[in-house]
Parts: C-alpha cells; sequence; structure tokens
C-alpha cells in the first residue's frame, strides 16, 4: 500500500539515487559519498558561524531594546522563584515571551553583561532552526543535495542578520528553531502514520518564545490537505486539535500584552503594505539588495503600484500555466508552499501597525523557508522527469558551481552587512545613509549625534526632518516630525552662536516640551537651558528666569540638576553666595561632574573680589 506521505512530491528520493551525483570506482569518492551525509549538518553549523561568529565580538546595543531586555532589566534576569513567576506573567516590551526570558536569565547567570555569550545563544539557536529546516526538507522528501543548499541559503542570507546579531531578536531564532523542530516531528510522526503528539510540546515552546508561532497548526492544515487523496475533515481535526487550541489560546495573551508604539497613518496604507509585502520579502529572499536595519516607512507612488499589478498578473498567467501543464507539481509543491509562505507572514505582514517601519528584515525568518522549500521540492520535482534530469545532469558541474558561489557569496554578503549592528551609532547610521530615511531613525541619530557634540550633523538631521513630508504621513505624523526637527536646528544653531536661529526654531515647540511628542522623551532640561541662555543673550532675563524655574520643576527629587539649576538662577540675579550654597548641593549628589566645580570656583572668586561692607558708625 501507497504511504500518502510520498504524494507531496511525486518520487522518494534517498542519498544513493541523487541524479546530481555521478558515481565513481574511485575509492576516496566512495568514501566521501558514503560518508558525506553525516557530514551536511555539520557544514551546515559551520557556514552558519562563518557567516556570523564576528558578530560575537560586538557589545550590547545600549540605547536600543538590548536596554530594555538585558542592561536595564539585571533585577529580572537572576534565577529565583519570583523571577520565573514573574515572566510568566508579565510582558517584556509589549511582548509575552517567558521562554525567551529564561533564555536571558541563563546568560546573565553565565556571562552577567558580557555580550559574548549572549551573542553566542542566538547563533546556537539559529544553528537549531536550520538544522531542523533541513530535516524538514529532507522528510518532504526533497533531494539530499538540493535540500543542503536551500538550507545553507537560508542559514547565511543576509535577511537573518538582524534576528541573529541582535540580541533583542533573541525570540526569533528561538521561535524559528521550535516551530521547525515541532514541523520535523511532526512530519516523521504522520510519515509513519502516528498520532503526531511529540510535536505539541515543541509547539508550545514555540509559542512561549514568540507569539508569532501561532501560524503552525494553519501551515500543517496545508501539508495534510497537500499530501491528502481527499480531504478528511475529521482525521484533520483529531491530527490537529491541540495545536489549534494552544492557537486559539495564545491569541488573546498576545494580544493584551501588545502595544506598539507608531507613527500615525491611515488603514488603507496598512492595507496596501500588507499586500506590498507579500511580494517584498520574496524579492529580497531571491535578491537581497538594498538591506538596513531600519527601513523606510512604505511611500506610496504610481510606479510601485504599476510594479505590484504587473506582479501579481504575472504570478497568475505562470500559475494557470503550471496548472494546466504540470498539474501534479502545482497542486503538491508550489500551492502548498506558497499558501504555508503567506500564513506564515500574516501576524506581520503589516496589516497591523508594526512599529516604526512597515517592513524589517527579521520578520522573513520564519515565512521565507517556506519559499526555499518551494526552491527544493521544485527542483526535486523537476530532477525526475526524465526531459528535464537529462538536461540538468549534464549541467550538474556547472550547477554544483553555481551554488557554492551562491553560498559562499551569501555569507560574504552577512558578514559585512552584519557590522551595520556593532553599535547604536552605526546601526542608526546605516540605516539613515540612504534617502528616504526611516523618520523615528532620523531622529534617534540625530539624538545620538547631539550626544556626541557633533551639531553640524545635528542640524543637518533636523533639516532632513523639516523636509519630512512622506505619503503614508498623517497631519500628526508629519508634525511629530517636523517638530523633532525644530528641536535638533534648535540646539545646533545654539551651539553655533546663532541665538535668532535657536529661538525662533525652540519656542514653537515650548507647548510639547512635557510630551513624547519627538517620539522619546525630549532632553527637557537640556532644551530649557538652551532657551535660558537663548534669552541671556537677547535680554530677556524675565524668560531666562522662567526657564530656569522650568527646569527646577521638572527635575526628580533628589537629581543633582534642581540645585545646580538654582545656583545658575542665583548667578545670574548677582547672588553668589546663595549660588555657592546651590552648587556645594549638586556637588555632595555629584561630585563627579566638573561644571559644578568650576561654577563653585567661580562664585568664590566672585565673594572674594566683592568689597566687603564697611559697619555703620554708631
Amino acid at each position: 500500500m501507497e504511504n500518502p506521505s510520498h504524494r507531496f512530491v511525486s518520487v522518494h528520493v534517498t542519498t544513493d539515487n541523487d541524479p546530481i551525483i555521478a558515481r565513481t570506482d574511485d575509492e576516496q569518492a566512495s568514501w566521501l559519498l558514503e560518508h558525506l551525509p553525516r557530514l551536511r549538518p555539520a557544514l551546515l553549523v559551520l557556514l552558519a558561524f562563518m557567516a556570523f561568529g564576528s558578530a560575537c565580538r560586538y557589545g550590547l546595543l545600549h540605547g536600543w531594546d538590548d536596554t530594555i531586555y538585558v542592561t536595564n532589566n539585571v533585577s529580572r534576569l537572576s534565577f529565583s522563584v519570583s523571577n520565573i513567576g514573574y515572566w510568566l506573567t508579565h510582558d517584556c516590551a509589549s511582548c509575552y515571551l517567558p521562554l525567551t526570558m529564561f533564555s536571558y536569565m541563563f546568560d546573565y547567570a553565565v556571562w552577567e553583561l558580557n555580550a559574548v555569550g549572549y551573542h553566542l545563544q542566538n547563533l546556537v539557536w539559529h544553528c537549531v532552526a536550520v538544522l531542523a529546516l533541513y530535516g524538514c526538507f529532507r522528510t518532504l522528501r526533497m533531494n539530499s543535495w538540493v535540500a543542503l543548499f536551500c538550507a545553507a541559503m537560508f542559514a547565511v542570507h543576509p535577511q537573518r542578520v538582524e534576528s541573529v546579531v541582535w540580541i533583542s531578536e533573541r525570540k526569533d531564532v528561538m521561535c524559528a528553531a521550535f516551530y521547525a523542530l515541532a514541523a520535523l516531528v511532526y512530519l516523521r510522526d504522520r510519515a509513519r502514520n502516528r498520532y503526531p503528539w511529540r510535536a505539541i510540546p515543541l509547539f508550545l515552546c514555540a509559542l512561549l518564545s514568540k507569539s508569532m508561532a501561532v501560524t503552525l497548526p494553519a501551515v500543517l492544515v496545508v501539508y495534510e490537505v497537500a499530501r491528502a487523496a481527499r480531504v478528511e475533515p475529521m482525521r484533520l481535526l483529531r491530527n490537529l486539535w491541540c495545536y489549534a487550541l494552544l492557537a486559539v489560546a495564545c491569541v488573546p495573551v498576545a494580544v493584551h500584552f501588545q502595544s506598539v508604539p507608531g507613527d500615525a497613518t491611515t488603514r488603507a496604507h496598512q492595507l496596501f503594505t500588507a499586500f506590498h509585502n507579500l511580494w517584498w520579502y520574496a524579492l529580497k529572499t531571491f535578491v537581497p539588495a538594498a538591506l538596513r536595519p531600519i527601513h523606510p516607512r512604505l511611500e506610496v507612488h504610481a510606479v510601485l503600484v504599476l510594479a505590484l499589478i504587473a506582479a501579481s498578473v504575472l504570478t497568475l498567467v505562470t500559475s494557470v500555466y503550471l496548472f494546466r501543464a504540470q498539474r501534479e507539481i502545482f497542486l503538491r509543491v508550489v500551492a502548498p508552499c506558497l499558501t504555508a509562505y503567506a500564513l506564515a507572514l500574516a501576524p506581520v505582514s503589516g496589516i497591523v501597525p508594526l512599529g516604526f517601519t512597515d517592513f524589517s528584515d527579521r520578520y522573513s525568518y520564519i515565512p521565507s523557508a517556506f519559499l526555499w522549500m518551494l526552491v527544493g521540492l521544485g527542483i526535486t520535482a523537476l530532477l525526475h522527469q526524465p526531459s528535464t534530469a537529462a538536461k540538468i545532469s549534464r549541467l550538474r558541474g556547472f550547477l554544483a558551481f553555481v551554488a557554492c558561489v551562491a553560498v559562499l557569496a551569501s555569507a560574504l554578503h552577512t558578514t559585512a552587512y552584519a557590522t551595520a549592528w556593532r553599535d547604536i551609532h552605526t546601526l542608526h547610521a546605516t540605516s539613515c545613509a540612504v534617502k528616504p530615511a526611516n523618520v523615528f531613525s532620523l531622529g534617534q541619530l540625530g539624538d545620538i549625534e547631539l550626544e556626541n557634540g557633533e551639531f553640524m550633523r545635528v542640524g543637518a538631521i533636523g533639516q532632513r526632518l523639516l523636509r519630512a513630508d512622506r505619503t503614508w504621513m498623517t497631519s500628526e505624523a508629519r508634525e511629530r516630525a517636523q517638530n523633532k526637527g525644530r528641536y535638533l536646528v534648535g540646539i545646533a544653531a545654539h551651539s553655533a552662536g546663532d541665538t535668532t536661529a535657536a529661538l525662533e526654531h525652540l519656542e514653537p515647540i515650548i507647548p510639547l516640551l512635557d510630551t513624547t511628542i519627538f517620539h522619546i522623551p525630549t532632553n527637557n532640561v537640556a532644551v530649557w537651558g538652551v532657551l535660558a541662555d537663548c534669552y541671556l543673550r537677547t535680554g530677556q532675563m524675565d524668560k531666562a528666569l522662567a526657564a530656569y524655574d522650568s527646569i527646577v520643576q521638572r527635575v526628580p527629587t533628589g537629581d543633582y540638576q534642581a540645585p545646580f539649576y538654582r545656583g545658575v538662577k542665583a548667578q545670574v540675579l548677582d547672588q553668589p553666595a546663595e549660588a555657592l550654597r546651590y552648587f556645594r548641593q549638586a556637588a555632595s549628589l555629584r561630585p563627579d561632574i566638573p561644571l559644578i566645580q568650576i561654577n563653585i570656583q567661580r562664585c568664590q572668586a566672585a565673594l572674594a573680589n566683592r568689597p566687603r561692607e564697611k559697619p555703620n558708625a554708631p
């Protein structure tokens, strides 16, 4: 009786009858052919470490999500019953991922805040995902050499950089690893006509790593439909009810914790984004050009609309042709793989806001696996058609050379692209180097350059934000970007001594300084300090004193800045004794700040040079 698992592709393929390999009597070649299947997993791991190993020397991305997950979270990363209970009942950065947080707890216990261990664990999980995916390819009867090529391309693809190199994206690689392991165990159990209960704990682990795994039951339904001679709903329900129940239970939990900040945009834009992203992620899988850590929001224009229409028509025509010419391949390979790709992408397609961007490389991690599955199974099917197998066999040497070049080129591209993630400044500078830049990333880069004292760059970035006028923007989003631009240009103008320009840009945003209008809370103390200095330069004493009062009102209790700016105000009012008292209070709180000591010396000099009042005559 025919094993129904063989219906997914037309022919069962083993290593011994791979048509690409020419058998030889040479003893060395025979040994290689005999042992190479055992070396393939090791080769995949080696390739992954070649592509990503250099990233292990990068530090934690301070100022990015690594701060949220690790650096400022150490009190919750020590192993304890209370912390384990905390992560089972709380989110991190609006995501429910207790298993991922437990992995950070392991890293912190072993490495504390040494980033090497965190990067290494990310890479290990990526290798697990790659090996499990290779196992899935082989279980689906993919040609062994083709499976090796497709798994290798997935392993070293530049789109994997964000998920593997960024410590905060541990959830991607962990979820994908458990997702692929669950699929592998399920496929093997179903191939043996066993009830697939062993994959259930793995699926639960995937859900607890990242809720994106919720798509696995739908993907398994596609597999069951593709492998069956006829669809039996009750059999589907019996095999998958537990998976579906876990997925349904995960949805309200994810929604409860989800809170994604983002630039305001329209619902129509989100729907168009979801349609665009189906093509964008597929295109970047096979043509990984123009990648950057943070992509800009989607710009809708006529050329893009026409390109998407043309791609849709071409796909439809190709599908109809394949259905007529190769119905078995279309129904058993093409349609299932494309459907699985679309299902896996659905949660991150952009139909719901994704934050400050419409698409990111990391969202392709799981969906792209189905595109490589399509490539591998399609080639395997062609290898077992006499008309095409003979042609491919004649070109096997050339094809093997092209495959090796493609894998190595992709690995080199990945290694080079990973350098963009070595620190927060390089990340945003890389993202903003190409126009148009992501508006949020521009604002972040402006803050970093401001902290570094690069005021010319700050002014240039501010001007780019002032000119921000994108098709996706609502009036609120446009005003927010322009206000951030005014802030940066105003600070840069003040540093250049242009008081008029500084006031021109900073005064309009005074009512907004207590909001998060600039995406992240602005350093209001610095802004009020700049305003006070500008007012003093222009002789507006009352406004300057009011600015100092605003600073004192906004700094938290116990912050050195409260007595410091009281001292500055006293200096302005020519009260050196009062100023000295306040500066000494500030020095007791922060003795490491040179500016405080400088002001203490100035007050002491002013008091020493001030003539003493003569006593009144009796």
